[in-house]
């Protein structure tokens, strides 16, 4: 595989295979043909991702672990000193991480890949490598979130259609272990959380790839 491009509820994600990396400039006219969101890299023999600007990303691990096939798949990123599981089936993929990953200090959570604010704070509020500043609105017991995403390294704020490391963020600050979020683009995150690990789940598609 050379690269895939992956939807997982909106959020369109860039995979390129590692052995490609010091390409990634000849990949600009396709994303910017499929309004790719974010990109990353997978190393398919070591199972090791890494996004484009060296943050946390859950939906580019979840779209890493597609691009590994259907199954349970163990990856290991340059963020955290632990693996984060990746179950993939022909419905949906799901991501698995450790509850602890975020620390909380009042209004913002931070982790050592990325951190979140959910009050009208200017970005520059933590020393992780990206950080989003989360819109929470509830309608109906509904629970939506417009997350804005600042990657440092590459100098980029996107609104993001679809977020899952921000979804997760928002159950957590919200002291939600069972709920859903809907996305801006309309699409739903599942979360489920207990005292160990944080489950979020979603549907996905592959929208083009080169092999």
């Amino acid at each position: 595989m050379k690269y895939k491009i992956i939807r997982l509820c909106g959020n369109l994600t860039l995979i390129i295979n590692w052995k490609y990396k010091n390409e990634s400039e000849d990949f600009d006219l396709i994303k910017q043909k499929f309004k790719v969101e974010q990109t990353g890299f997978l190393d398919f023999e070591k199972q090791y991702f890494e996004m484009e600007g060296g943050e946390f990303c859950g939906n580019g691990l979840r779209a890493a672990g597609i691009c590994l096939g259907m199954g349970n798949w163990k990856i290991k990123t340059n963020v955290y000193p632990y693996f984060v599981t990746i179950a993939v089936t022909k419905s949906n993929v799901k991501l698995i991480i450790p509850t602890d990953i975020f620390i909380r200090e009042n209004n913002i959570l931070k982790s050592d890949g990325i951190s979140y604010a959910f009050s009208n704070e200017d970005y520059g509020f933590s020393d992780s490598p990206c950080e989003g500043i989360i819109q929470i609105t509830k309608i109906n017991n509904q629970i939506k979130i417009l997350p804005k995403i600042w990657v440092k390294s590459i100098n980029s704020i996107v609104t993001e259609t679809a977020c899952a490391s921000g979804s997760i963020a928002t159950a957590i600050y919200l002291q939600l272990n069972d709920c859903k979020i809907i996305q801006p683009s309309g699409g739903i995150y599942d979360i489920r959380i207990d005292r160990e690990k944080v489950m979020l789940t979603s549907c996905w598609r592959v929208e083009d790839s080169e092999f």
